[in-house]
Formats: C-alpha cells, sequence, structure tokens
C-alpha cells in the first residue's frame, strides 16, 4: 500500500505543519477490505459500507474513520455543495474534497496519490493519509487485507480473518474450499500430423503428467503451435488440451497469431482463428481475455501476443485501451471478494534477459528486459500488479523456467513444453510445467521437469 516518494512528502508536511496544540493519537482500530465488521480500542463495531482499496489505497467510510480516530461526530463537517470534507481533532484541521489529492492541514496543501470518491452514495476518505495527518501510525496486512491504525509503535494486530467470500469471511470457509492445486504450461508450437515432432512429444508427455496430478484446472500460456494458420494448426493443438482431464484455459500467444487470417495461412494474424476454436473457453464472445473465480482465487487471463508494438495500436494491453480498464477494474472488484489473484500473459513484462536476448525487446528501468516493446506500460503494469496485491504474475514466450520476483510480486517465466529451449538446463533450459499449490493464505510453486525427447 506504500507509494514511498509521495509519503514521504506528505509527512514532512505533517512533521512541519502540525500544530502544538495537538492532542497525542489516543486509539486503536482495524478496519478490513470487504467487511462491515471492525474493531476501535478492542471493541467490535459495524458499519453500514464496507472498506475498499482503489489505486492501491484502502478507503473507509468518512464518519467510521474519523470516530475511529477519536474525531467527534461534530466535528465532522460535509458540504454537499462543494464535495468538502472538514475534520478537527485537537486543534488541527484536515480539509479534502472529492476528486481532488490535495489535502489541508491546517489550510496548508499537500498532495496524496489518490482523492476521496463517492460510492453508493457514501463518501470515503484514504486511510492512511487521514489517520497519518492526525499523527497516527498505520500499517497493512496485505494477506488479511487489513488497515491498522494506531499510536506510533502501538499498532493493533490485524484480525484472524481475510477478505470476505459471499456472507462469510474467507477464514470461516477454510477447509476444502482453501486447498486446491492448478498446474500451468505453455510454448509447444506444435506441427499438425507431427507426432514424432519434439513439441508434439514433450506436450503430449506433459498432459499424461498432469492428469497423473489430478489438478483442479489447467492454463495454457499460448503458442501451442507453431502459426495459427490455417485454422486445422489451432484444431490440433485443441485435440492435446482435450485430453487434460481437468478443466483447462487457453492464453493467445504471438504465434498464434502469425499466417493466420487466410484459409491459406500465408498472411494476416489468426486472432480469428483463435476466437474460433476457443470460443467455448471464452466467456465473451470475439475477446481472448477473460477471468472467472475457483473457489477462494480470482483468475485473470490477459492478451499480450501484440505487446511488441508490431500490431495494430488498440490490440495493445497499454493505459487508456479497453483491456486495461478492463483490468484495473477486474482487479479492484478480485480485492473484495477473492484470497488470491493470478494473472496470465503470453509474453512477460519482465525478462531474465536484456534487450536483443531471446525474445526480449527492450529494456526497464532498472536494467531488467521485457519482452513488451513499451517498457513505460510494462512498469505501469507492475504497479498495477502490486499495488492490487496480485499472488502471482504467469507468462510464457521465453523458452525456459524463471522467476523474478518485482515489489513482492513472483513473476515467472513457465514456456517449457515442448518448443526449443533458449538457456542451458542450469537456467532454467529444461522441459517443465509448474504445478501451483493454494492452502488458505499460503501459495507454494514446484516446477515438474518433463525428460528430453530421444
Amino acid at each position: 500500500m506504500r507509494k514511498t516518494t509521495t509519503l514521504l512528502a506528505f509527512l514532512m508536511l505533517i512533521l512541519t505543519f502540525t500544530s502544538p496544540a495537538l492532542a497525542a493519537p489516543g486509539h486503536k482500530a482495524v478496519f478490513v477490505v470487504g467487511q462491515k465488521g471492525y474493531t476501535v480500542d478492542g471493541q467490535a463495531k459495524q458499519m453500514d459500507a464496507v472498506p475498499f482499496v482503489k489505486g492501491g489505497r484502502a478507503f473507509v467510510p468518512v464518519r467510521y474513520l474519523a470516530c475511529a480516530l477519536g474525531v467527534a461526530e461534530s466535528d465532522v463537517v460535509w458540504v454537499g455543495e462543494t464535495g468538502t470534507v472538514s475534520l478537527e481533532l485537537g486543534g488541527t484541521l484536515v480539509q479534502m474534497k472529492v476528486g481532488s489529492k490535495t489535502l489541508y492541514l491546517d489550510s496548508r496543501p499537500g498532495e496524496m496519490d489518490v482523492a476521496p470518491v463517492i460510492r453508493e452514495g457514501r463518501t470515503y476518505l484514504p486511510a492512511r493519509f487521514v489517520a497519518e495527518a492526525f499523527s497516527y501510525e498505520v500499517g497493512w496486512d496485505g494477506g488479511r487485507q487489513a488497515v491498522m491504525i494506531g499510536p506510533p509503535g502501538q499498532l493493533p494486530e490485524a484480525p484472524a480473518t481475510t477478505r470476505t467470500t459471499g456472507n462469510k469471511s474467507a477464514s470461516e470457509t477454510v477447509n476444502k474450499k482453501d486447498s486446491f492445486v492448478f498446474d500451468v504450461l505453455g510454448d509447444s508450437k506444435i506441427l499438425p500430423g507431427r507426432e514424432n515432432w519434439r513439441g508434439n512429444r514433450v506436450l503430449a508427455e506433459a498432459v499424461e503428467r498432469i492428469n497423473q496430478d489430478n489438478p483442479a484446472l489447467v492454463v495454457y500460456l499460448g503458442d501451442g503451435v507453431d502459426q495459427g494458420g490455417p485454422v486445422e494448426n489451432l484444431l490440433a493443438f485443441r485435440e492435446y488440451l482435450v485430453k487434460l482431464q481437468s478443466p483447462w484455459y487457453p492464453v493467445i500467444g504471438n504465434h498464434e497469431l502469425i499466417r493466420g487470417a487466410e484459409s491459406s495461412g500465408r498472411a494476416g494474424n489468426g486472432e480469428g482463428n483463435f476466437l474460433q476454436v476457443f470460443v467455448d473457453k471464452l466467456p465473451v464472445q470475439g475477446r481472448s481475455y477473460y477471468s472467472f473465480n475457483y473457489q477462494n482465487s480470482h483468475f485473470i487471463v490477459l492478451d499480450t501476443a501484440w505487446q511488441n508494438g508490431d500490431g495494430p495500436k488498440e490490440a495493445e494491453l497499454k493505459p487508456g485501451s479497453q483491456q486495461w480498464e478492463w483490468l484495473r477494474q477486474d482487479l479492484a472488484d478480485a480485492c473484495l471478494r477473492s484470497r488470491h489473484i493470478f494473472i496470465f500473459g503470453h509474453k512477460p513484462p519482465v525478462s531474465p534477459f536484456r534487450s536483443g536476448g531471446p525474445d526480449t525487446v527492450s529494456n526497464l528501468p532498472d536494467g531488467h528486459g521485457t519482452s513488451w516493446g513499451e517498457p513505460g506500460v510494462a512498469v505501469e503494469f507492475m504497479r498495477m500488479v502490486a499495488n492490487y496485491h496480485v499472488d502471482a504474475v504467469f507468462s510464457g514466450h521465453i523458452h525456459m523456467f524463471n522467476r523474478m520476483d518485482v515489489q513482492g510480486v513472483p513473476y515467472f517465466i513457465t514456456a517449457g513444453a515442448g518448443a526449443n529451449l533458449y538457456a542451458p538446463p542450469e537456467s532454467g533450459g529444461y522441459y517443465h510445467y509448474l504445478r501451483c499449490r493454494v492452502n488458505g493464505n499460503q501459495v507454494s510453486y514446484e516446477v515438474e521437469k518433463l525428460p528430453v525427447p530421444e
């Protein structure tokens, strides 16, 4: 939840201008995203609205937040004509306006990175900025989705509950619904009718092994074929996936786009073929990105096949695009309802190689490479992923296994289902799939290596 630069500047404002008359913070409060129950000084209370996360910040209804901080009801003033909220405590006045990122502390302005909002007729304030303006310390427990507020050095403990699912908290529905396995694999580049081809053989072996695992579901990360046309190529690839005994979900890769529009397979992009062959797997007709829920988790499948910048601009995942805005809203909704969030796409936003390395087209500001043509878009994507507390991001495209942690989020490349490998075995160049175990709040990952075809 912390965005360092903005907070440092904001804290400097507080240190510089806080009134000497301000009473020392004297209360402890805990709010949980998606739950009406909260605590103040250890006493359980109820709201008529629920906190939520937006832009990586937790928002709490204004009057409940103010009361928890010790602000008297008479010192909470709402001016509907201007959308202004004023809170006064111990001689210190805090003022904010709906839609504005400026917070006034005793009439002196400071900048927040989010603005107060109105949702379903209720005004919500960003809890951290308001509490810190009154000299409280604020903590965030990502696993429990809890905001803890207390005097400096005296934060209360987060509750045992987590995000809500239906009418019960997630901690009340542990048991079997909190434990399952899903498998992830990608990049076989099969050739139709060539059962002895390396890609075909490794994919067949992977399907057999996965069936032995009996996972709850399987996600295939794209590039199942060498080219997306003629349509018979994708139909042949689908024949391998239908042998899976678990539900499976396809991701579009850049090789699904290659030479697919013409029936001859000689030219054009194959997205139309992909949409046709996998129509029963896509919740929205004519759209290759989607999401779904399984038990306590939310799964997001993206179309990143165009991210190297050589396709139509409207097809790319980037700020302002339809897919980007859909993703942002889907993440915001998932934060309220799901304990875990997983994202899947073909081209990885971060690569173990520098630009010019295997399937790596540019460099990020931190020195890592990326398979996305616009590094700034990859940076914004990873920032959004961190802000919404995504558990993991899975990609294919670069034929190997790799894990890199960025802002506390693991980014996996699991692209070893049969295509030629890009690294030696000691660096992740081996055939494999990834087994993911969800057990309550915990998620673990195991690489399952596959034999090299003779």
